[in-house]
């Protein structure tokens, strides 16, 4: 490349800085020759170890990442390893001052004296031999020094990258080739090393490990955080971290030393964001700041896009380098990923592109919104409307060029927040000519809950149809109703919006495949409200072959997402994971995490994670997405967000944080007159407040629940029922339980019939009908371990686990059964408690235990003993913490575990 030699790394004018250049008359730095010191908490890390040790049957192997992915680390922990083992090894960490082939020569000496003592001896005697121009020879004699070792020897070379000589480098090729059996070469290097590999490469002598090996796994990350003195990061907010750093290792570290990481809740990701001063500093000083200038202009004139092209890099920076650019950018390791298998599309790091964008957007010589301008042309010339108008509008352009392209576009990828802004710069009033561009934007209005201008623009439309002299195109008239039909639906009208989308169902095939995926989504959406699961699946299949060749993201996201609902209801959650998971992928591969895309779909998956126990998965779908949840999700979705976010606050001792977050949804479901969310969440905090004993509460949310739902709704009865079994009257609720059971069977709603035929057993065991608890707990017992129900299981409260006991004893030759009760126990229980120290509990404490197994609630106890309430809550704390669970019903749990309450 112009701008730099062949194997330049660093600009010349970094060099001169230093103090004092290193020759060979000074004398070698011996701390060069160990590893280096690694003070803090080290996370061993196994995986990558046995990895390495794959490394003692060949000739190379390479640790290859950008700055701190703990590469140095982790050949540090491989060089312990084996040096207990009892193997031969040297070490060398390198520096820029080593790349000249005489002090290159010394310190190899140096590090590989134990092991060819005669060279070395000869090459002490004789120092005018380890001149630069006998380097070649020094390799040959080093050669065949090593040939007469007995065993192997394994030489590791940390921070390769930093070597620029190409005398050094066709050395070490030579050395690979013509090494002798007992050398084994370890290179540490941020860089693709410019070493001849092919022939190693087909022998199966070289291994590589790359940043996606080194990256934290999530496992890796609550490990290291778990011991760590300094970083205290809580154990649900790692997911997020992992999300927000992809696992770079530096990046977790330094992130989570920011005060802000100590703050719970949706904060957590702005606040760590490449904006930290710590990450900044660290992006800026170890990887920004040495870069040769060419470089730097470049990666900081390309942080405005979103992904990298080649062509496109060439267009933003007015230059014609962005192909070698991005090699060289790819070679050196700077935080880039290829999107494509071709290598024609990448993207760099999050946390990389939002350092770059903070430091163009204080670079007084530049015009971002130029920038903006070059992409958007660009994408318009390639007809990638989206982009062109996302980069036009930041640009401060209008973009009616293209306009009806552009807004197909952009409502095919589900970018809704684009086209809401774009509207203003659109023509107010309808133009027939026009037509499908304005069903776009009435489109997006309806999905941003903007249903009043939704209705007014198709309004409009509908009048300018009806004086049109000529008739709409088929599609276009479909297109023109089935928008209104969703409108209808997001507006919670869902009996209007089915009468005008039932029809259209004979409409299709229409000849738009996104209309076609508009009116079987919508109709589909609106079983699901109604309560028709089946029905929305049957739509969905009466047309595979027409939906199979429908590319259009959002009309496949939106699929997903009525699909996997659908299969939720009927209790099948990994078949809900699976089409989910699968969508989730497909759309943010191509938009990114912060779209509508992630905003519909993580809320479900979030609730499966949720059921499943699996609440650091729920919290990392959730969170960096809760801004476009509240913006574009649909009410069914919204819902779920925000009961999984209760849910966890309160299993986290935070009652009024869990009752504010429903609050907050339920005042946008107000908003947006979404009745149907308001019931939910409202049921939502009558469970969570009976769950805390916040008994009085739960009364007065009930009494408002019962006025918006009604007296026989099945939200209604059901928190009847957990109200009948908090105040003593289990049999009312068992009985009260059973319309509940029949009528989600008859729905086909089978998850929610499970959590009642669950709860109905509790009831009546209680009740002390143990048999009739039996026989309605055998239904769902199987499905719920099948599908690692965790979450139903402790909704059914304490009483379960000792109902278990029960069906275990009475039915201990019903094989399939006595799996079953063993899976629950498994999902449900602990560890038992250490017997060499067995804990105790005061008699207070055994008290309180009891009346909470019982159900009874902080004020009822506090009657019962004669104390305060405050007391109990201090007795309960001592409670948890010896028990070493969170909440009331893991208490109870435990101590049934550990038969406290036999």
């Amino acid at each position: 490349m112009a701008f730099l030699s062949p194997a330049d790394h660093l600009p010349t004018e970094n060099l001169t800085e230093e103090p004092f250049r290193f020759t060979r008359k000074l004398p070698l730095i011996l701390t060069k020759l160990t590893p280096p010191r690694t003070p803090g908490a080290l996370l061993q890390r196994d995986r990558l170890l046995t990895l390495l040790d794959t490394a003692t049957s060949g000739s190379l192997a390479l640790v290859r990442a950008a700055a701190g992915f703990g590469k140095t680390t982790l050949l540090a922990q491989w060089y312990r390893h084996r040096q207990q083992q009892g193997d031969a090894l040297a070490w060398l960490s390198l520096e820029e001052h080593d790349s000249d082939p005489e002090l290159f020569m010394r310190y190899l000496l140096a590090a590989l004296r134990p092991f060819c003592t005669e060279l070395c001896e000869t090459y002490t005697r004789s120092p005018e031999r380890s001149r630069s121009e006998d380097f070649s020879l020094f390799l040959v004699e080093l050669t065949n020094a090593l040939h007469l070792s007995p065993h192997p020897v394994y030489l590791i070379l940390d921070d390769y990258h930093t070597l620029r000589d190409p005398e050094i480098h066709a050395g070490i090729s030579w050395l690979l080739h013509h090494a002798p059996a007992s050398l084994r070469l370890i290179i540490g290097s941020r860089t693709q090393p410019p070493l001849a590999l092919g022939r190693l490469q087909i022998q199966e002598q070289y291994l590589e490990i790359d940043d996606k090996q080194l990256r934290f796994t999530e496992s890796e990350a609550q490990a290291y955080f778990a011991q760590s003195a300094t970083a205290t990061v809580k154990k649900q907010d790692i997911p997020q971290l992992m999300a927000l750093t992809e696992g770079w290792v530096a990046g977790m570290k330094i992130a989570s030393l920011a005060p802000a990481s100590r703050e719970a809740g949706p904060r957590l990701a702005g606040d760590l964001r490449a904006g930290s001063r710590s990450i900044a500093r660290y992006l800026d000083e170890v990887i920004v700041a040495p870069l040769p200038p060419a470089v730097l202009q470049f990666l900081m004139l390309t942080s405005v896009l979103n992904r990298l092209h080649p062509d496109l890099c060439d267009a933003v920076t007015n230059e014609s380098n962005g192909k070698a650019m991005l090699a060289w950018v790819g070679q050196h390791n700077l935080f880039l990923s290829a999107l494509d298998e071709g290598g024609f599309w990448f993207r760099y790091h999050p946390l990389m592109r939002d350092a770059l964008w903070q430091r163009l957007q204080h670079h007084e010589n530049v015009d971002i919104r130029l920038l903006h301008e070059r992409a958007g042309n660009w994408f318009a010339a390639q007809q990638l409307w989206a982009e062109a108008i996302r980069h036009a509008l930041a640009a401060g352009k209008s973009v009616t060029r293209h306009a009806e392209a552009g807004a197909q576009s952009l409502a095919e990828e589900g970018d809704i927040d684009t086209m809401v802004r774009w509207i203003r710069y659109l023509p107010a009033t309808p133009d027939p000519s026009r037509t499908e561009l304005q069903l776009n934007l009435a489109w997006a209005l309806a999905h941003h809950f903007r249903f009043h201008d939704a209705r007014q623009l198709l309004d409009a439309i509908d009048a300018m149809v009806a004086v049109q002299p000529t008739r709409l195109a088929h599609s276009t008239w479909v297109k023109q109703r089935v928008v209104r039909a969703i409108c209808e639906a997001f507006a919670d009208n869902i009996i209007g919006s089915i009468a005008i989308v039932e029809p259209l169902l004979g409409e299709v095939p229409c000849g738009d495949d996104w209309v076609d995926g508009l009116v079987c989504n919508i109709l589909s959406y609106c079983h699901l409200a109604l309560r028709r699961p089946q029905q929305a699946l049957d739509v969905q299949q009466r047309f595979p072959a027409i939906l199979a060749k429908n590319r259009n993201m959002f009309i496949e996201v939106y699929r997903a997402f009525v699909l996997a609902l659908g299969v939720l209801r009927q209790g099948n959650l990994h078949e809900a994971q699976r089409l989910a998971t699968q969508a989730l992928h497909s759309a943010e591969q191509q938009t990114g995490t912060h779209t509508s895309s992630g905003a519909t779909l993580a809320p479900l998956l979030a609730a499966i994670a949720q059921a499943q126990g699996d609440s650091g998965r729920a919290c990392a779908l959730l969170t960096p997405r809760t801004g476009m949840i509240d913006d574009f999700c649909p009410p069914d979705g919204l819902s779920l967000c925000y009961q999984v976010l209760a849910q966890q606050a309160q299993q986290n001792g935070q009652y009024d944080d869990a009752q504010q977050l429903l609050i907050h949804a339920g005042q946008l479901a107000l908003q947006r007159g979404w009745r149907r969310a308001r019931i939910t969440l409202l049921a939502e905090r009558v469970t969570l407040s009976l769950d805390a004993g916040a008994s009085l509460k739960a009364r007065q949310l009930f009494s408002e629940l019962q006025q918006l739902a009604g007296a026989e709704s099945w939200h209604t009865v059901s928190c009847e029922s957990r109200l009948l079994l908090a105040n003593g009257k289990p049999k009312m609720a068992a009985t009260r339980l059973e319309a509940v059971i029949a009528e989600h069977e008859s729905c086909g709603e089978y998850l929610p019939a499970l959590n009642s035929r669950l709860l109905q057993a509790v009831a009546l065991w209680q009740a002390g009908e143990a048999m009739k608890a039996a026989a309605a707990c055998k239904p769902a017992l199987a499905h719920a371990v099948e599908q690692h129900l965790r979450q139903s299981l402790l909704d059914a409260g304490p009483s379960l686990q000792a109902l278990l006991a029960f069906m275990r004893s009475q039915y201990s030759g019903d094989e399939p059964l006595i799996r079953a009760i063993a899976g629950a126990e498994s999902l449900l229980g602990v560890s038992s408690p250490p017997a060499s120290a067995p804990l105790r509990l005061t008699e207070r404490e055994q008290q309180t235990l009891r009346l909470i197994a019982e159900g009874n609630s902080n004020k009822s106890i506090a009657r019962t003993l004669g104390i305060s309430v405050e007391t109990v809550k201090w007795h309960l704390k001592q409670l948890y913490e010896k028990l070493e669970v969170g909440g009331r019903i893991q208490a109870v749990n435990q101590a049934r575990k550990w038969g406290w309450l036999n």
